[in-house]
């Protein structure tokens, strides 16, 4: 079955390999992490992956791939594989799993993502040889002769000076079109054709325009004789093509026409000739050339547009739902490193990389991202009384452990003037972690006099800690008590938010184990605390909340089932702010659902 991975390790990387599988029905079988682990990631970057007759697949009935980046990837169909397909993922046991920049050469195709465990958008493009022969009028070879090639945004992706046998190297280029996967879901094709392809020998010239939709040769015959010609330099702006396009050699006194064509989604903004603006037409005749001009046009997109703003990084500007777009951090400062980004980072595909992809979607605000920054260079802490004595980075994670007791007494507390610098610190603890400052710590485990009392012991835990924003969450804690004091002798529970974008409904608060549900997308921290009357333990787990990218209101069938199992005695409509949402209580108060408005 070719290649398998299973792994459950955390952020493992596979970076520049070449994987060959020449066997019949054979399959790489790429597969992340399990759902429900703790932002475990599988990255496949930069390989070149081969593979004979049944394709490649990521995720099927026997392998599932969740919680996988692959990024910067080209699949290539075996010499064996005929009309077989080079699938990136199909629609079994696919999650939270992103295709970004992946190329597939000679053919293949991306089979489409559906159903509602696929949120990540994908993009990728096909690869076919391109060729160029150039032959004089009576079909000999032309060696010498300058050939360019542009695509249909006028820049030029290949260029070079035919051999005595006419031809120039090979290229591989991308097929006419790059096909985005929207989260609404549907396809939208971006044209990057057709290709020019121009020849100029002396003052002999020829251009031809390609649509690149298969492997292809190219033959241009220049003509016997040659003339006095300009270049008129065409080219477009992201959202649609010019043609011919590049530089486009036409003979003096001729009035070359030039075609404009916008993508599906996008318009012609302008047309500028020589600099200057000549309006929105889907076309220009040139009047009769003598001199070198250039042509361009400019397109604007006829979707709803959305604010991303990117503080310290690049990326900031207004973009269609569904508009995957690359965002980088600045450099870090002198004496600083990357740390993560903050703000609305549930569009981020890693929020902890400096360089990532944000999928834009719909919002009635700004959305904003920070990239942040920590220091370099360590602190110290030191503890007296204890041990976790060390140096260390901004951010990490210190556990400290306070000394056995002297006889007849017990741990109080840990005290120090820095204990207000640490922002999660469990000062009844004695044994307890925290998170680095960017300061030096000096802390101190002190004792009192009486029988030893120990905090409670506490275990949380959710199943899973990844899902999406209608999904409930199962919050279990586990506490351990020595039973003292002898009053109460007893220990209370109570479940709580300690960060998070969105309110938390949680069942039961002061049960150990309960549930919660979440009314925005986003990273949320969710502590159990325990209180024995004297000391508190507590513990903590992370919660990651996404968008489903699902329609937001419930089906015919959803409703049925809303109106059943709550016993709803009827549908009543109401008219409500477009900027409000609908939030759906069962009669214990527990949130079951929360339906966005839309315009009309």
């Amino acid at each position: 079955n070719g290649i398998c991975n299973v792994t459950n390790g955390r952020d493992i990387v596979y970076d520049g390999n070449t994987i060959v599988v020449k066997k019949l029905q054979s399959d790489i079988v790429a597969t992340g992490i399990n759902p429900g682990s703790d932002k475990q990631t599988v990255t496949w970057r930069n390989n070149i992956i081969e593979s004979d007759q049944w394709g490649i697949k990521f995720g099927h009935y026997s392998g599932k791939s969740f919680n996988a980046l692959f990024e910067n990837n080209t699949f290539i169909k075996g010499p064996r594989a005929g009309d077989d397909y080079a699938v990136l993922a199909d629609i079994f046991n696919v999650k939270n799993t992103t295709f970004t920049n992946t190329t597939l050469v000679d053919g293949g195709t991306l089979r489409e993502i559906k159903g509602p465990s696929h949120s990540s958008p994908s993009v990728y493009q096909l690869r076919w040889s391109l060729n160029v022969t150039v032959k004089n009028a009576s079909g000999q070879p032309i060696g010498g002769a300058n050939v360019t090639i542009a695509n249909g945004m006028g820049k030029v992706v290949h260029s070079g000076v035919t051999s005595a046998d006419g031809t120039i190297p090979s290229k591989k280029l991308p097929e006419c079109n790059v096909r985005f996967y929207k989260k609404v879901p549907r396809w939208r094709y971006d044209e990057f054709g057709p290709y020019t392809v121009t020849a100029i020998l002396g003052n002999q010239f020829k251009t031809k325009t390609v649509i690149l939709d298969a492997e292809k040769t190219v033959p241009i015959t220049l003509p016997s004789t040659g003339s006095i010609f300009h270049i008129i330099t065409a080219a477009a702006s992201e959202g649609g093509v010019i043609t011919p396009s590049g530089p486009v050699p036409v003979a003096e006194g001729s009035t070359p026409s030039f075609t404009f064509t916008p993508n599906i989604t996008f318009e012609i903004q302008d047309v500028q000739v020589d600099n200057a603006s000549i309006g929105a037409p889907t076309h220009y005749p040139f009047p009769p050339v003598t001199r070198d001009q250039p042509i361009y046009v400019s397109y604007q997109t006829t979707e709803p547009t959305y604010q991303l703003l990117v503080q310290n990084g690049s990326g900031s500007g207004w973009y269609p739902e569904g508009y995957v777009l690359p965002t980088q951090a600045d450099v870090p400062p002198p004496g600083k490193l990357f740390s993560k980004w903050t703000g609305n980072t549930g569009g981020l595909l890693h929020k902890d990389w400096p360089d990532t992809y944000f999928v834009m979607s719909a919002t009635t605000g700004v959305l904003s991202i920070t990239a942040t920054y920590r220091s370099a260079y360590p602190f110290p802490v030191t503890v007296v009384n204890g041990t976790g004595s060390g140096d260390y980075l901004e951010g990490d994670k210190v556990t400290i452990v306070a000394d056995p007791p002297p006889d007849g007494k017990t741990f109080d507390r840990w005290t120090g003037a820095d204990i207000a610098k640490i922002k999660d610190i469990n000062v009844n603890q004695a044994r307890t972690t925290f998170t680095m400052p960017a300061s030096t710590i000096t802390i101190t485990a002190s004792y009192r006099i009486g029988a030893s009392n120990s905090p409670p012991q506490v275990m949380a835990s959710a199943q899973p800690t990844s899902v999406w924003i209608s999904e409930t969450v199962q919050l279990k804690g586990s506490v351990w008590d020595d039973g003292r004091p002898e009053t109460p002798g007893s220990v209370t529970t109570f479940w709580s938010k300690v960060s998070g974008p969105g309110w938390v409904d949680i069942f039961n608060p002061s049960a150990q184990n309960t549930s919660a549900t979440f009314t925005q997308v986003g990273e949320y921290v969710l502590r159990l605390t325990a209180f024995d009357g004297e000391l508190t333990g507590e513990d903590s787990v992370t919660i990651n909340v996404t968008d489903n990218g699902g329609s937001p209101f419930p089906t015919p069938g959803d409703e049925k089932k809303f109106i059943n199992e709550f016993r709803l005695k009827e549908r009543d409509f109401v008219e409500i702010p477009c900027d409000s949402s609908i939030v759906i209580f069962n009669n214990q108060g527990h949130l079951v659902r929360t339906l966005p408005c839309s315009q009309g």
